[in-house]
């Protein structure tokens, strides 16, 4: 199906000088409309998480229409994103918000990105306008873009908002509608978008893009004992995260996802998975030279060691994704078209899943094989072995999980039985730092605050009885992992 995806994100606007506010209390005073004589908020989203230096961020969207506006806030920043195609509703709680804003916080500094021309990547951020002249030119960007999408030749054209997407078909306004004027059309797709069904729930956001970063240790400030620590870090549980260039920063929106692939020495390929959670923060050029740049912070959640290739090689990439596509020189930061995404993330979860298959039928070196046959037999697909990479230990495995609700500090137990010598402490395997959890037909994502483990009895595996058997002398210990919420 051919298809046009409106690749920008509309305007952005910075505002600092804002140090210490009650974001949530600010949110609900400044971005409000009227309508129908009543001072309206409609708040369709608040969440609250931690960048990638631990700063405290907010997100909230916003809107009395299809499409809505973001407004993300950090320590010292308010960042608000209007799309470029929205209804006048959230322009209004746009300008309403900045103007509020200006006139409480008369020290606040309002800025904007503007894009540069058709022929220059570049982009300037500049003093932001809130004239009533300004708001009036706000209305009519959603209408002259309407108009030109209408006598598109494409199937469909994807409209992306904050709040949702929308879409429609060209050739039905050219066939269907060819009495109507330019003007009529587009005032249906912009009432479409104040339709008051989608006042109610939501579904998520359908069109999150996917970027890849590209690091070069040779060159970078970042080097391999960072990416290290970072991984080290990482396989304890911890959360962690990164600040990156990004070069299609006028595309990126938090909630996108990312990869980073190693460019540069012996081991190419790609190394970590990400979500992008900020807006595109404009900070000093890391290679010194002076060039106008933006980051993104990322969570991570997923690593491997250089070492054993990352998580996909460079080769793999061009043999099972696509071989069109240079995968190691570019820009870092840039957007992968669809077909790409999808087929990078089909690969990877193929090669994901194949190694720990791997996993589970290989026999590593100094575990007993009938200890480790009864356990496989008796636990069968409960167990798992794993070859630590620090002390090289081997253990066998075995998980059962149990979701306490009804008690203050919200308890997940695990039970591990592991093959270790004595004295050894436990591995946890696949360290969590999120659950989610459903009560009353909710889903509720609860963050780990701590992980605690205690030792409890010793044990050995019985071959005839295909299970664990307490036993003082037994080379294997049972340990209780408790995740703290």
């Amino acid at each position: 199906m051919n298809q046009i995806d409106l690749s920008d994100s509309g305007t952005r606007f910075f505002i600092s000088g804002l140090q210490n506010r009650n974001w949530d209390s600010l949110v609900d005073k400044a971005f409000t409309i009227i309508v129908d004589g009543k001072q309206q908020t409609v708040k369709v989203l608040s969440a609250y998480t931690k960048d990638a230096k631990d700063i405290d961020c907010s997100v909230y969207v916003t809107a009395y229409s299809l499409s809505g506006i973001s407004v993300w806030t950090s320590e010292r920043l308010l960042y608000v994103n209007l799309p470029k195609v929205t209804s006048r509703y959230d322009i209004d709680l746009c300008y309403n918000g900045l103007k509020y804003i200006a006139k409480q916080y008369p020290k606040a500094k309002i800025q904007m990105l503007v894009e540069g021309s058709s022929d220059s990547d570049d982009a300037t951020i500049q003093e932001a306008d809130l004239s009533a002249e300004a708001t009036k030119h706000a209305y009519t960007v959603p209408s002259e873009t309407l108009k030109k999408l209408i006598i598109s030749s494409s199937e469909t054209v994807i409209l992306p908002g904050v709040r949702r997407s929308m879409a429609f078909a060209p050739k039905f306004f050219q066939t269907e509608l060819k009495d109507r004027s330019d003007e009529e059309k587009v005032e249906m797709i912009l009432d479409a978008m104040i339709d008051l069904q989608w006042l109610g729930e939501v579904e998520p956001r359908t069109d999150l893009k996917t970027f890849l970063m590209r690091w070069n240790p040779e060159i970078s400030n970042f080097k391999k004992k960072d990416y290290n620590e970072l991984l080290k870090a990482y396989n304890q549980g911890k959360e962690v995260g990164l600040s990156w260039s990004v070069y299609d920063y006028m595309q990126l929106s938090p909630g996108d996802e990312c990869y980073m692939m190693c460019v540069g020495g012996k081991h190419k390929g790609i190394v970590l998975h990400g979500i992008i959670n900020s807006y595109p923060l404009p900070d000093k050029d890391w290679s010194g030279n002076g060039r106008k740049t933006f980051y993104a912070n990322i969570i991570i959640d997923g690593m491997a060691p250089l070492e054993k290739g990352g998580i996909i090689s460079e080769e793999q990439l061009k043999e099972k994704v696509t071989s069109f596509f240079d995968w190691g020189k570019g820009h870092s930061g840039v957007v992968l078209n669809r077909e790409i995404s999808d087929r990078l993330n089909e690969v990877i979860d193929d090669l994901v899943y194949e190694r720990n298959q791997e996993e589970k039928d290989t026999l590593y070196f100094n575990v007993d094989k009938d200890t480790f046959e009864a356990a496989k037999n008796g636990l069968m697909d409960h167990v798992t072995v794993n070859l630590t990479e620090e002390n090289k230990e081997n253990f066998i495995v075995a998980h059962e999980d149990g979701i306490a609700l009804n008690v203050k500090e919200l308890p997940m137990y695990s039970y591990g039985a592991y093959l270790c010598n004595e004295g050894k402490f436990p591995y946890v395997l696949n360290p969590i730092n999120r659950i989610h959890l459903s009560c009353n037909d909710k889903n509720i994502e609860v963050k780990v605050r701590d992980i605690t483990t205690e030792a409890t009895n010793r044990f050995r595996f019985d071959d005839e009885q295909k299970m664990p058997m307490s036993d003082p002398q037994g080379k294997g210990c049972m340990w209780k992992i408790t995740y703290h919420f």
